[in-house]
Order: C-alpha cells, then sequence, then structure tokens
C-alpha cells in the first residue's frame, strides 16, 4: 500500500533510536525514488532531530552517508531535502544549503563524471557555501581522503584570488600562473559557482592554456650546454609565460628566447 502511495514509513516507533543512519538513508531514497515521507514518520525525524540521535553516530558513518548522497545521480534534492527538515546543521554545523546550490548540482550533473570524481566536484560545491574557518573544520571533522583534502583547500585558494580573477585585461601567461597548481575539480566547481568574468578565466585555463606546451623542455635545455639548477625553472617558466602570451611561437624562437634568457641569468648568479 505504501508502494502505491509513493511513501516511505519506518518499520517501528524506536527505529531512528536503533540506528539513527535511517534518518539519512530514508531521505536519500525519499529524494532518490520521489517519495512523500509517511506523517508519522516525519514526526519522529523531527523528534530524533531534536534530540540530536545524529550525534550518536561515528563521523566515518555520517561521512558514509553524505558520500552517498553525493554520489546519486541528483544529489540536489537529497539536500534539499535535508535542509528543509533542519537535519543538515546536524551532519556539520558548516553544512548550508541555499538557493543557488540547487543550480550548482545541476550544472554538475551535465558532466561526465565518474563516481569519484562526482563525489569530489560535490564536496567542492559545498566547500563554497563555507567561509575559510568552516571549510577548515569541516575537513578536521571527517575522514577526507587526500585528494580530496586537496581540492577542498583549493577552493579557498580560488576564493582569495577571485578578485584578480576578474580583471578582463589579464594577459594569458597571469591566467595561467593564478591557476596552474590548483586542483582541477576545483577548477571545476569555481566555474559553476563564480560570476561570469572569473569563470570565463578559468575556462580558458581549463579548455585551452593547460593543454599548451613549449617545444623546449630541461632536456633541450641540456642539450643547449646549460648545467642544471634553479635556473632551470626560471627559464622554463619564463618560456611558458612568453610562449602563451604570443612572443615567440616557433621552437627557433623559443630557442633564441632562451639563449638571451639564460645569459642575463647566468651573468646575475655569483660565481
Amino acid at each position: 500500500h505504501d508502494l502505491e502511495l509513493r511513501q516511505l514509513r519506518i518499520l517501528h516507533s524506536q527505529s531512528f533510536v536503533d540506528d539513527p543512519t535511517r534518518i539519512l538513508r530514508g531521505i536519500r531514497l525519499a529524494a532518490r525514488l520521489q517519495c512523500e515521507i509517511e506523517p508519522q514518520t516525519l514526526s519522529y525525524i523531527g523528534e530524533a532531530v531534536q534530540q540530536a540521535f545524529l550525534r550518536r553516530l561515528s563521523p566515518a558513518r555520517i561521512f558514509h552517508e553524505l558520500v552517498l548522497a553525493l554520489e546519486e545521480a541528483e544529489p540536489a534534492p537529497v539536500f534539499g531535502l535535508l535542509t528543509q527538515l533542519e537535519i543538515l546543521p546536524s551532519i556539520h554545523p558548516a553544512l548550508q544549503w541555499r538557493a543557488e546550490m540547487h543550480e550548482w548540482f545541476v550544472a554538475a550533473q551535465k558532466l561526465s563524471l565518474g563516481a569519484d570524481e562526482r563525489r569530489k566536484l560535490g564536496f567542492a560545491l559545498l566547500a563554497f557555501g563555507m567561509v575559510p574557518a568552516e571549510r577548515t573544520a569541516f575537513l578536521a571533522s571527517f575522514p577526507f581522503d587526500t585528494p580530496t583534502v586537496r581540492v577542498l583547500r583549493d577552493i579557498t585558494l580560488i576564493e582569495q584570488r577571485s578578485a584578480v580573477l576578474c580583471d578582463v585585461t589579464l594577459v594569458r601567461s597571469a591566467v595561467d600562473q593564478t591557476l596552474n597548481e590548483l586542483e582541477t575539480i576545483a577548477l571545476w566547481a569555481a566555474r559553476i559557482v563564480l560570476p561570469s568574468a572569473s569563470a570565463s578565466q578559468i575556462s580558458l585555463y581549463l579548455d585551452v592554456l593547460q593543454h599548451l606546451k613549449p617545444a623546449i623542455d630541461g632536456d633541450d635545455l641540456r642539450a643547449m650546454g646549460l648545467r642544471p639548477g634553479p635556473h632551470f625553472r626560471t627559464l622554463l617558466a619564463g618560456l611558458r609565460a612568453a610562449y602563451l602570451d604570443g612572443h615567440v611561437r616557433t621552437r627557433e624562437q623559443q630557442i633564441a628566447w632562451v639563449q638571451n634568457k639564460a645569459q642575463l641569468i647566468l651573468s646575475t648568479e655569483p660565481q
């Protein structure tokens, strides 16, 4: 009968007492299956939340449910329902769900991603709803793997650099230098979230700049008779900037640029 009515109901009044994880699991299923939660069950959820039953769970169990929510084909309805039932702060105080976040997750759904990438992108979008101190506390509360930690930390760096990215006169090399050490998934999230001026610069980097490589590399520098050292990094970074900005296009132009700059750098180094 419940299936016919498209509603979810717990089996007995102590269900959430026995296992508060069922609150999160039920909401995830209700959102996925587009079911209503039966009124008495809703009442029991409200009582469980007020009595802080979710705080009885280990961070690992809550984190597992968060991961499952983000791996849903459509995570936004799950978080919308968690917010509607005032459960999200019980998962973590830093978590919040604003109206625009629904559109962020809808945009993320259009990307062809595997479960691992979808999960990390989801965490990145959630992290954009936090201030840096909240983000740090959120990271410390759950057993994130190292790649996801890097993604969330890069969200803070992107926010700090967003004012630079808004400058429409920024040359290509400056865009590259601003973004080239940041995690790709963090940049995907930023492209969804940030204003159009910044998003355009991020798209330029993701779609074009990161794939461009000068014709000269470290092996070529050695073949030119240069001795490896810190100046290699300086030369290659400078060459990349000159190449991206269109000052040196051919291999011959790049060799000439390196030879000229190498003489200047080596002449100023202490003997």
